[in-house]
């Protein structure tokens, strides 16, 4: 190690402080634009998860966005401080994931629609509610987990189990055949 070299917690508060200016900089510049509050995100995911553990403040009116795994797994749900935000809480599921070969599945999901409305369900009572966003690479091949996850996000309450969805979509399909028909 050289003089004037610092230790990790010293990097990482570096990166810390950085990050803290580059937010507060970019919300001043929206503060003194704009003459609405927008919604406002930070989303602590991969690298960024590290500095946020580490004490980085993120404004109160900004919404976190907590991820999921890749595979259908919520990683993470808000603490009790984090759930009392005045910002709230969201959730970036992935139903779709560019990723190194071999694990990428951008045109088909290999989560089971029970698995990702028990995630959700458990994200929801969790206190992850303002806002929900969902990663696809391709539309039509998702049709299916895209239609389930929005009326998910749109009534939670609601029981939808997956064999009421299942019933449904194939009451739909009938009544397309016999519409085509007529």
């Amino acid at each position: 190690r050289g003089l004037k070299d610092k230790s990790p917690e010293e990097l990482t508060q570096a990166k810390v402080d950085l990050l803290e200016e580059i937010i507060n900089t970019q919300n001043d510049m929206l503060k003194s634009t704009l003459d609405y509050n927008p919604v406002k995100i930070f989303v602590p995911y991969k690298e960024v998860l590290p500095l946020y553990d580490f004490g980085l403040k993120v404004p109160e009116d900004f919404t976190l966005i907590w991820s999921n795994d890749n595979y259908g797994y919520v990683r993470r749900y808000p603490s009790e401080k984090e759930r009392a935000r005045i910002g709230g809480n969201g959730i970036y599921y992935h139903n779709s994931y560019w990723a190194p070969a071999g694990r990428s599945y951008v045109f088909l999901c290999s989560t089971p629609l029970a698995h990702t409305k028990n995630e959700l369900s458990k994200a929801y009572t969790e206190g992850i509610r303002k806002l929900w966003v969902m990663n696809i690479g391709a539309m039509k091949p998702l049709e299916q987990e895209m239609s389930f996850f929005s009326k998910l996000a749109w009534d939670i309450d609601k029981t939808l189990d997956s064999s009421v969805y299942w019933n449904n979509r194939i009451d739909l399909c009938k009544d397309a055949l016999y519409l085509d028909s007529v």
